[in-house]
């Protein structure tokens, strides 16, 4: 039986990402992995449409988000990008001219977020 993985969010996380990108940035490329993985669920919050919060630097975060993918993260961390990725209503043009850099599950889910297909 695998590992779970248990992430939570609290105030913390949501005065970081109502920080602004800056503040996002900070935490996604410093804070711990555990951090991270609390962060990008609380961003899921803001981004998915369901919720109804909107962020006036959206567009900033997308692009945020998709440099992280080339750096070097776990593939939990990756694959929880790549979740809130799927929310982009823009083209993830950084992504795809990246995706010979990515490899195993992380490749596979990035395509069929770009292009619908496994």
């Amino acid at each position: 039986m695998g590992n779970v993985r248990i992430v939570s969010y609290g105030s913390e996380q949501i005065k970081i990402v109502e920080g602004g990108i800056d503040a996002i940035g900070m935490a996604l490329y410093n804070k711990s992995e555990e951090e991270k993985a609390s962060i990008l669920l609380c961003l899921d919050r803001y981004l998915d449409p369901y919720y109804g919060h909107h962020l006036p630097y959206e567009a900033e975060i997308f692009v945020l988000l998709q440099n992280l993918l080339f750096e070097n993260l776990s593939a939990d961390i990756k694959m929880d990008i790549l979740d809130l990725l799927l929310y982009s209503e823009r083209p993830l043009d950084i992504l795809e001219n990246g995706l010979d850099k990515l490899s195993g599950e992380v490749l596979s889910q990035a395509k069929y977020i770009l292009y619908d297909e496994e």
